[in-house]
């Protein structure tokens, strides 16, 4: 099992969840293509790529959280140790 930790830009708000688009790279190939007029973003992971909304949060583009089930991880909070545990699915 390979374990990693990494400090994730995630903040809540509107009842959501949302990860920083920039913090993302930790997951994917590359880094994010942001379009500001469509207030999207372009991700890529292996051979799949997914196009997300992103809000702008303290100048900044965040996408939920969950968008990254699409690309084969499970997000989950431990409440215990509060930490985000993001885990990719096999």
């Amino acid at each position: 099992m390979v374990s990693k930790e990494a400090e994730l830009d995630v903040i809540q708000s509107k009842g959501n969840n949302y990860i920083a688009v920039n913090s993302t790279k930790f997951f994917t190939n590359n880094t994010a293509k942001i379009d500001l007029k469509k207030k999207t973003a372009v991700i890529t992971r292996n051979k799949k790529t997914i196009t997300v909304p992103i809000e702008i949060i303290n100048k900044k583009p965040y996408m939920k959280m969950s968008e990254l089930e699409k690309l084969g991880f499970s997000v989950t909070w431990d409440d215990i140790y509060e930490l985000l545990i993001i885990k990719e699915e096999k």
